[in-house]
């Protein structure tokens, strides 16, 4: 293929932005006036450039000039209307998967939780240590095994009915004592047992109980959970019990798990009901990190006065040799279908202990247009079908009867929706959309008078073109009978398009791909110093849009440079070069030789720039009077365009090839030789701009 200038730089008259996690050092308007060529600095490996070019123009190659870009490095060059080049920038973004949350959400109110700092509210940490949350703070929690961040933990208001869950006051061979916290029991003759240690595990406040000996008969080794939940009055509701334990020595002698049973205290009368086990049997492990969750049971007597669990581990037979040091910690009595996260009361603490859920609002003027969007994980839930709001984020006016929200709703199949309320109305009420627990979820919607839209996890847009809300003054965040991560939370000023909704429910950007009229792909950069950084990205055929950008991945710099950023349609001959093109360096070094003595002074030139000289020798009439007209108008003698020597080069070649510098020189005769009826020529010499 023959070869191509590029010498309308639409981009030297762009609007330049770049992302907002990129800010340049250097501002982005050096790279307009690059003679001499200034450099614009990007402080990060990966950055972005989008060029607004005002209207729309074809484009179908762009050229970077960068020195920095190392080995790994990739550019992708992307030319389209604004919604497919251009990321609609919120007012509100919180992203709880790559920054914390409590700086992010310092204006919020209330507290979370309205959390004291005291134990009540707890999360495991980046290296999976369970932490206390300090007073006010949202958590951030991780996966105590894999270590992966989950995002900004919400949950429920619970009450953990075990007094002492900590195990304060507990010594090496005794039970502790008042207030009874647990007890620890042998129904197995010839067994004995002993409380070996206390102390701390990954956070987690710990109690070690050893069982020893060797059976003369069936039985069963028991634990309970004592002192437990006063719930005088709560027939009919729902408890779940938990703890956390792994084997610290031995081998558990069972393998089918443990039978649970909740004992009802009425009156003095115990009624054991028993409970299925959830759940594998005991294993050994490293660390404190797998919670026994057993399955939920309904209180069913009406005068209950409180509830004990109690855990019986699996029949041991007879003449079986037992010698097992278990670990208990976190003990926890709730009212729920679920367990949630350990409630530690500090030392001290005697009565039951009670966490608020967590919620949250943040005063904002909300603009008459605007877009939300929700990305979190739902992992677990109220589970009673009785149609439950579980989780909430939303707009309002400070109450809930002029409100614009994303929910989270228990029905029979758990779903997700969004629904317009005003003055206690409902104006749009858009379909549940079917999740599963565990899936990430995400939810974008829009609102503007008598046009709003809903779209989940990139499902076909839903409209509502009839209603009217009031001015909204504030986001809020509530939290009911549901565990969320909530991983990421947008506000946006206007109403996006349904194609941007429908992109940004799908994938969490609204970029929307068929906006995209022109994509050079991801391509290794393979730019070297010794050849200025040249990294030349052409599309087949020119594409036609408003807005460019450039995407760059520089893994190993620390910043990325970039001299220069020309982009535009190419000039591409109809035919090739001449032979006899000639290609190679000028050579700027000195090398001054004393005529008396011989000897040498070489002086290195700071760099010897390369040039090409080469003859055009059959250009057609279109070529001589159109392009080169135009080219000669466009850059005179202080223009600079690039030249490529041969459009299917490799890469790598391509950029060694091209040449960023002058094409005509100051009182040269830049003319066209007419050499036949059809045919022009004319020649070339061009030296780079380093």
């Amino acid at each position: 293929m023959p070869a191509a200038f590029l010498y309308d730089n639409t981009a030297q008259s762009a609007t330049l932005a770049s992302d907002q996690a990129n800010v340049p050092s250097m501002p982005l308007s050096n790279i307009q006036d690059p003679q001499p060529r200034r450099r614009v600095r990007l402080n990060a490996s990966v950055a972005s450039i989008i060029a607004d070019l005002g209207a729309n123009r074809a484009v179908d190659c762009a050229a970077l000039i960068s020195t920095t870009l190392g080995a790994g490095a990739t550019v992708r060059a992307r030319i389209g209307n604004e919604a497919g080049i251009v990321e609609a920038v919120p007012i509100v973004g919180l992203d709880f998967l790559t920054r914390d949350a409590l700086p992010q959400m310092a204006a919020w109110t209330p507290a979370r939780g309205g959390g004291g700092g005291t134990g009540e509210a707890t999360y495991f940490n980046a290296a999976g240590n369970l932490q206390i949350a300090a007073a006010g703070e949202y958590r951030i929690t991780h996966d105590p095994v894999t270590l992966e961040r989950k995002g900004v933990l919400l949950e429920p208001g619970r009450v953990n009915g075990i007094r002492n869950p900590g195990f304060q006051g507990a010594a090496a061979g005794t039970p502790g004592t008042d207030p009874t916290f647990m007890t620890f029991g042998v129904d197995v003759t010839g067994l004995s047992k002993q409380i070996v240690a206390t102390g701390t595990d990954n956070g987690l406040p710990y109690i070690d109980v050893r069982w020893f000996g060797t059976t003369t008969a069936a039985g069963r080794l028991q634990w309970f959970m004592e002192g437990g939940s006063a719930i005088a009055a709560l027939a009919g509701q729902s408890f779940t019990i938990s703890h956390f334990y792994k084997v610290v020595s031995g081998t558990y002698p069972v393998s089918n798990g443990v039978y649970v049973f909740a004992e009802l205290n009425s009156g003095g009368t115990v009624l054991a009901q028993p409970l299925v086990a959830s759940g594998a049997p005991f294993s050994s492990g490293t660390r404190i990190s797998a919670a026994r969750r057993f399955a939920v049971r309904a209180l069913t007597n009406a005068s209950v006065a409180f509830l004990r669990p109690v855990w019986f581990s699996d029949v041991i037979g007879s003449a079986v040799a037992v010698d097992v040091t278990i670990r208990f910690a976190a003990p926890q009595t709730e009212l729920g279908t679920f367990a949630t996260m350990p409630m530690l009361p500090p030392p001290g603490t005697t009565g039951a202990t009670t966490r608020a859920a967590d919620t949250g609002s943040l005063a904002i003027a909300v603009p008459s247009n605007f877009s939300l969007y929700s990305e979190a994980q739902h992992v677990a839930r109220l589970g009673v079908n009785a149609g439950a709001v579980l989780h909430d984020i939303g707009i309002d006016d400070g109450g809930a009867s002029n409100a614009f929200d994303l929910r989270l709703l228990d029905t029979a199949t758990l779903s997700v929706d969004a629904a317009a309320v005003s003055a206690g109305s409902f104006v749009a009420d858009f379909g549940n959309a079917n999740i599963s627990l565990g899936q990430t979820i995400r939810q974008a919607a829009a609102y503007a008078a008598n046009d709003m839209a809903y779209s989940a996890n990139g499902a076909a847009i839903e409209t509502d073109t009839s209603g009217v809300l009031p001015a909204l003054t504030r986001f809020v965040i509530t939290q009911g009978e549901a565990i969320t991560y909530l991983r990421r939370l947008r506000l946006y000023d206007r109403r996006l398009t349904n194609a941007q909704l429908v992109a940004l429910s799908g994938t969490g950007s609204s970029l929307v791909l068929a906006e995209v009229t022109g994509d050079t792909g991801t391509i290794a950069a393979e730019a070297e110093d010794s050849n200025q950084g040249n990294v030349i990205m052409t599309l087949p055929a020119p594409a036609v849009g408003r807005y460019l950008r450039i995407d760059i991945e520089n893994p190993t710099a620390a910043f990325t440079d970039i001299g220069v950023l020309s982009a535009g349609g190419l000039w591409r001959l109809q035919r090739g070069t001449a032979y006899g093109i000639r290609e190679g360096r000028v050579i700027l070094d000195r090398r001054d030789r004393n005529p008396f003595t011989g000897a040498e002074f070489p002086v290195p030139a700071i760099a010897n720039p390369r040039f090409a000289a080469f003859t055009l020798p059959s250009l057609s009439v279109a070529e001589a009077r159109g392009q080169h007209r135009a080219l000669l108008a466009a850059l005179g003698a202080a223009g600079d365009a690039l030249w490529i020597a041969e459009l299917n080069d490799t890469m790598a070649e391509r950029n060694r090839r091209a040449i960023w510098g002058a094409v005509n020189a100051p009182g040269e005769d830049a003319a066209i030789s007419r050499d036949s009826l059809p045919l022009s020529s004319r020649a070339f010499r061009i030296q780079e701009r380093l």
